[in-house]
């Protein structure tokens, strides 16, 4: 097969419906579908049992429990094979051409390791599409904070070209395999000490690392209920994101930066913009004392697996592939 879905579940019955005829209307077809479910208790795993689904090169998997997406979509690739997988969120409803304008573009373009499509905000109590921008990729500032591109804008001429993005967000990437293979710590695509949220920033890091490249695609449209979303630069912009949030979305953000940053960030960017680095994250150490103290026991978990992520450091830096004109161009 040339692609494989890989779409991972929790507790995302309602979407189903939606989301798995997106993918049985799709132009383009050499692609199979594995449904891995992540022990959900909504009725989800007896959906699936029961459903007709949408094509027939399709298998399904049922985890007992909650292993983290970032472990579930590992556990997902490692029971596929293709040239390229999308990892698709079970929120996400896929335009027809999706994969046909996506596959297109990576055959053409043999550096390029991601892709991303234009993903647009899916009202879902109304199942209404939308014309504001979810997602055209990821974006890091120079203190590292990093946000959805384009989120919360209208969307218009600015984003109807393709172009470069430093990344892509994990709601319904491309990737080629090829990539994943070349990145993967210890068979570890993702890593799974992440367990969700921030796992696909610090994916699409290692990937620039290792010298691959990532595109937005804006022929091909995705919309998105999005729960947990980071629009815009400024502290109080963040500080009014966090409020949105669950504690569990919070919990794990906090601690996966921090991993990001101790595992990730090269150390001439720390020399030349760690004091921004620290900075944010002292206001962000002092907010979280003050109004949302539960979060800090992400530091608990960060100083234990220190040592864990000091050895993926080192790989890291080890299969570092570009230099650092590379990388800091891409930050503003």
């Amino acid at each position: 097969m040339k692609v494989s879905i890989n779409l991972v579940t929790w507790n995302g019955k309602k979407y189903l419906p939606h989301c798995l005829d997106s993918i049985a209307k799709q132009t383009f077809r050499d692609f199979s579908l594995f449904i891995l479910d992540n022990g959900s208790t909504d009725g989800t795993v007896e959906y699936l049992k029961n459903s007709l689904l949408p094509v027939g090169n399709c298998r399904l998997e049922f985890n007992e429990e909650n292993v983290g997406f970032a472990a579930g979509h590992n556990q997902a690739l490692r029971a596929t094979e293709s040239d390229y997988v999308l990892m698709l969120n079970q929120d996400i409803i896929l335009e027809q051409n999706f994969l046909e304008e996506i596959i297109k573009f990576l055959d053409s373009h043999s550096e390029v390791a991601a892709v991303t499509g234009k993903l647009l905000h899916w009202d879902f109590p109304n199942n209404q599409k939308t014309d504001l921008i979810d997602s055209v990729g990821i974006k890091i500032f120079k203190n590292h904070r990093g946000v959805e591109l384009g989120a919360g804008e209208m969307d218009d001429q600015k984003w109807n070209e393709a172009k470069e993005v430093f990344g892509v967000s994990g709601a319904a990437p491309v990737y080629r395999r090829r990539a994943l293979n070349e990145i993967a710590i210890n068979g570890e695509f993702f890593d799974e000490d992440f367990f969700s949220y921030k796992e696909d920033v610090d994916l699409v890091y290692r990937l620039r690392l290792a010298g691959f490249k990532a595109w937005f695609l804006s022929s091909a449209r995705a919309y998105h209920d999005r729960s947990a979303r980071s629009i815009g630069a400024g502290d109080l912009a963040a500080a009014r994101q966090r409020k949105k949030k669950s504690a569990f979305v919070n919990y794990h953000s906090y601690k996966n930066h921090l991993f990001f940053l101790f595992k990730d960030v090269p150390a001439e960017l720390w020399w030349r913009w760690g004091y921004r680095i620290k900075w944010y994250e002292f206001k962000k150490f002092i907010y979280l004392l003050f109004l949302e103290p539960r979060t800090l026991k992400g530091l608990g978990e960060f100083f234990k697996k220190l040592p864990k992520m000091w050895r993926k450091r080192r790989w890291i830096v080890a299969h570092r592939k570009v230099d650092m004109a590379e990388i800091k161009k891409w930050f503003s």
